[in-house]
């Protein structure tokens, strides 16, 4: 459900009812944060960003008023955004800990190991660019479904390798992780290893439950990895050199593929992907109108500007929406 702040709570009149903070110091805060949304939409987990951002830096805030105010709003929405936050493990009342599920810490230079472990409630953590948070507090968050360690180079195989319940990992640009780590999550249905240079295909072929495939950039993973993984209805090959028509052409499940910047693939290797409904063709120079006019379940195409598919080529594919990048 989308709202705004000032809808979902009165946050002066919240503020001014606690001892220590005056009215006129509550409606200008209320105005502040007002202001930041002013003319945007957030989802009910921002809130809890833009709150702990402006009170993290009114130093003249007592504790117990943050927290108090902490604690009221991640009790509207179980997601607690913390990247580069200046929050403590000291400002975490109980009631949020225990019932927050999503987590992240990109950049995040204050919350530790230990602050980790009250967190008993976590399924989705992201660790984007944290080099805070260690094996040692990775290891106890067995219940993690989703996690990203996304230019992580602080966890490790020793981290990652007894969480069987995770379905999404990101290994964007990951440099510590590599096939002993993720041999064992059998449980994976998405994973993303653009700019990876750990993993290779050796380390895909236990993951027989994987529907969506990250590959952009890759130059690791090679066509035998994945002619096996028919299951896939997502792709992503942008930019990437070594996939070809020989790896995909057998995927005929996929619903969405990524080809933009790709030089490799060609018509041959898509012309029996009839199930596709989204096709990034941008920058991509290969694949003309021809090769995509059996392509009739297409709803979104992206393209370049200049792309020569765009025009009268494409008329007969019914109810498409083509994005011009």
């Amino acid at each position: 459900m989308i709202m705004s702040i000032k809808k979902q709570i009165n946050i002066g009149l919240i503020l001014s009812s606690i001892g220590g903070l005056g009215h006129l110091q509550a409606m200008e805060l209320e105005r502040e944060i007002c202001d930041l949304s002013h003319e945007r939409k957030l989802e009910k987990g921002a809130i809890v960003l833009f709150v702990i951002n402006k009170i993290s830096i009114k130093e003249d805030f007592p504790q117990d008023i943050r927290s108090y105010i902490m604690g009221i709003f991640c009790r509207l929405d179980y997601h607690l955004d913390l990247g580069k936050s200046k929050i403590t493990h000291n400002e975490f009342p109980l009631v949020m800990t225990k019932y927050i599920t999503s987590l992240n810490l990109y950049r995040n230079e204050i919350i530790t190991d230990k602050d980790i472990q009250k967190f008993t409630s976590l399924t989705n953590l992201d660790l984007d660019s944290n080099d805070k948070i260690t094996n040692e507090a990775i290891m106890g968050l067995t219940n993690l479904i989703s996690l990203n360690l996304t230019y992580n180079n602080t966890i490790t195989n020793e981290g990652i390798k007894g969480l069987i319940q995770l379905e999404n990992l990101n290994l964007y640009n990951n440099k510590s992780i590599t096939n002993e780590g993720i041999k064992g999550l059998t449980t994976l249905v998405a994973l993303n290893l653009e700019l990876n240079r750990c993993i290779t295909s050796e380390g895909l072929k236990e993951l027989t439950r994987l529907t969506n495939l990250g590959l952009s950039w890759n130059e690791m993973i090679t066509d035998d990895a994945i002619v096996d993984h028919t299951n896939l209805t997502g792709l992503n090959l942008g930019g990437n050199t070594l996939m070809t028509d020989v790896g995909i052409k057998v995927l005929t499940n996929l619903l969405f593929l990524d080809l933009n910047y790709n030089k490799r693939i060609t018509k041959m290797g898509i012309k029996e992907l009839t199930n596709l409904t989204v096709l990034n063709l941008y920058k991509n120079k290969n694949i003309t109108k021809k090769d995509i006019k059996d392509l009739t379940k297409l709803t979104t195409l992206i393209l370049s500007p200049n792309n020569t598919i765009i025009g009268q080529g494409i008329k007969h594919l019914k109810n498409i929406k083509i994005w011009i990048g």
